[in-house]
């Protein structure tokens, strides 16, 4: 398994999404259920309005790249770091052997779940001030 501590730089959380619905896409369904209600840290700034991403479905290669006009990109070490400390541990399990340690994106739609400042997803779950301790 990648170990989270090995990334040299990290940038730092801009905002949390936290996912309200079961996401769309092509992963097992009892993998995507374990999403909802788990926060995920944004690294890149928060755009109002739609932020286009071009993804692909999990498993189906580059010939079915589509849009995804209102995306919120995850890196998906980051994900499964999340996945981890929040005990959903047969999605991390999966999504690290998916594509864990390889710099990938994983992208939601923005109606999927909701935006949180920094400071009042912290506010809700206090234990999301100490993410990016590799001690954890």
């Amino acid at each position: 398994m990648f170990e989270y501590g090995e990334r040299q730089q990290i940038p730092p959380i801009q905002y949390w999404f936290i996912l309200r619905t079961v996401p769309e896409g092509t992963a097992p369904d009892e993998i995507k259920q374990q999403w909802v209600d788990v926060p995920l840290p944004c690294r890149r700034p928060f755009i109002e309005g739609h932020e286009p991403h071009i993804g692909q479905d999990v498993g189906m290669g580059f010939e079915t790249l589509k849009l995804i006009e209102d995306g919120v990109a995850i890196e998906a070490d980051d994900a499964i770091r999340a996945l981890m400390l929040f005990e959903r541990h047969d999605a991390a399990s999966w999504w690290d052997d998916y594509c864990g340690g390889m710099g990938a994106t994983l992208v939601f739609r923005a109606n999927e779940g909701q935006a949180l400042p920094v400071s009042a997803a912290e506010r809700i779950l206090p234990g999301l001030s100490d993410f990016d301790d590799p001690r954890i």
